[in-house]
């Protein structure tokens, strides 16, 4: 019997694909080693995550209403 894989599976296994191990060099657990909540995060956004970006985009920042917060922490460094 064949298992069909769900959409989160299928990306997260491509998002392994793309980055194997952790940033310090542990190696990231199989689909069926991970617990259930990361499952569902994946489920819910079913798309391997762009490792080329090196800090979070503004725009999910203003998503959660910290812009205010953000442009105040700017200014001090």
């Amino acid at each position: 019997m064949t298992h069909n894989q769900t959409p989160g599976e299928i990306a997260y296994n491509e998002d392994v694909r793309r980055r194997p191990t952790y940033d310090k060099g542990a190696p990231r657990p199989a689909w069926a080693q991970l617990e259930t909540y990361a499952k569902q995060s994946w489920e819910r956004n079913p798309t391997p995550r762009d490792w080329t970006a090196p800090y979070t985009d503004v725009s999910t920042v203003t998503e959660y209403g910290l812009t205010q917060k953000l442009s105040s922490a700017v200014r001090v460094f």
